[in-house]
């Protein structure tokens, strides 16, 4: 077999994360991320405070925000982390410190960052369906959470619902 280049070898182990994680129970998933974790293959899995959404910032600019700020991480790492270019990552940053807002991180509940690496859907859609489906909530209790209307967390179900049945 021939050697494959750096960059075809990051892209290959993206399609292999995507087709077997997505593809696992929540469960099953956090059990094998921290089997990881634990052998040193990746670093422990960071847990989001959902209170850094209770503000002006869009969601990916509170996370973000949140990633650079509170867990230290690079551009680099915080895009390898989220499925996204460097570039977005560092224009997001820029303009979440433009609106000059401090985000809170004293909430209890937290999501695991992983379950933002898919694309397909966006971070309110991904975050709405994780309180929705793995924590057991309300539309009223995710938007009493994330300080949002009842119809915007509705309509953010219900489109990440009809993508994940075009997926």
């Amino acid at each position: 077999m021939q050697e494959l280049k750096k960059k075809d070898r990051e892209e290959l182990s993206k399609h292999i994360y995507e087709a077997v994680m997505h593809k696992l129970s929540d469960d099953i998933r956090d059990m094998v991320l921290e089997y990881l974790a634990k052998e040193g293959i990746i670093k422990e899995e960071i847990k989001v405070p959902i209170s850094i959404f209770k503000n002006i910032l869009g969601p990916l600019e509170a996370l973000v925000k949140y990633l650079k700020e509170y867990q230290n991480l690079r551009f680099h790492d915080i895009a390898k982390r989220l499925n996204r270019d460097d570039r977005t990552i560092w224009i997001t940053y820029r303009n979440s410190l433009s609106k000059y807002v401090e985000i809170s991180i004293t909430h209890k509940v937290k999501v695991p960052l992983h379950i933002f690496y898919d694309r397909n859907m966006s971070i309110l859609e991904h975050l709405t369906v994780y309180l929705k489906e793995d924590l057991d909530l309300s539309n009223k209790e995710i938007a009493s959470l994330l300080d949002k209307d009842v119809n915007t967390i509705w309509t953010a179900y219900h489109r990440a619902k009809i993508k994940r049945m075009i997926k």
